[in-house]
């Protein structure tokens, strides 16, 4: 299934908690936020203990250790962390080195994990029901907890949502609504969901024909690695020289203002 683990630094620093300044740490300031945060984390704070497992695991001012890394997230995944439960709940369906492969339990993470809001959760328990792994299938739970997801702007659970509304898992279908998901998830960036959106633009799938539309989409994903790199010429030879200019202009001006909305928002 599709469920896999990313470590990814996850600060998140609540009122009256910890957070760490290392704008002034010019020379080792990865090593100065570890110190910061395995002292929060050795006096019980749930977050520091995920923070300090991510950490480890990214190898961020410490060699990487991803047993160490699973220590640290298992004792918040105790403390009932929701990024922490989702972390192992993922290490566990992968069979990770810091964990053995155990379905239920994973399903049981995302369960209380996804219950707390976390969107990541939200998707991979939606996965485990669409999949039936370590539960069993039911594709109108994973309807529920994909949009859960979805609505909270995750970018996969969004392209999921579009899937399942195409092929009617866990809903009616309904290609309008796949497509609005389908724009969504392309516009938070997401490879395969460009890409979708470009060909739907080109077929007129759940939209009106528009190869200026279809061309800026497919070109955003192939630049991304992602989609077909025949398409694009197949789009090219139905467009004018006007049309082209326009697609590519409009291609700019999306990476643009990703690039400036990355830079005022570093967790996205």
């Amino acid at each position: 299934m599709g469920v896999r683990l990313v470590f990814c630094l996850l600060i998140a620093a609540a009122a009256g908690g910890f957070a760490f300044s290392i704008v002034n740490q010019r020379r080792h300031p990865e090593a100065h936020m570890f110190r910061i945060v395995k002292a929060a984390a050795e006096r019980g704070d749930p977050r520091a203990e995920f923070d300090l497992g991510v950490l480890y695991g990214d190898g961020r001012g410490v060699a990487k250790d991803e047993v160490e890394a699973m220590k640290w997230i298992r004792k918040a995944a105790a403390r009932g962390e929701p990024r922490s439960e989702d972390v192992l709940g993922a290490y566990l369906i992968n069979g990770g080195k810091g964990a053995p492969s155990n379905y239920v339990e994973a399903v049981n993470l995302f369960r209380h994990s996804a219950g707390q809001g976390w969107p990541e959760a939200q998707f991979h328990l939606g996965l485990c029901y669409l999949d039936g792994t370590g539960a069993e299938k039911d594709n109108k739970l994973a309807f529920e907890w994909v949009r859960s997801a979805a609505e909270q702007g995750h970018a996969m659970a969004q392209y999921q949502m579009a899937n399942m509304l195409l092929t009617g898992r866990g809903n009616a279908t309904n290609e309008t609504a796949a497509i609005k998901w389908l724009e969504q998830s392309a516009m938070g960036g997401y490879g395969m969901a460009q890409f979708n959106l470009g060909m739907a633009y080109a077929m007129g799938k759940g939209t009106n024909v528009d190869l200026v539309l279809a061309h800026k989409w497919v070109s955003l994903a192939l630049a991304k690695g992602s989609g077909d790199k025949a398409a694009l010429p197949a789009l090219i030879v139905k467009m004018s020289p006007a049309q082209i200019k326009q697609a590519e202009h409009l291609a700019k001006e999306f990476k643009a203002r990703s690039l400036r909305e990355s830079i005022g928002n570093p967790s996205r």
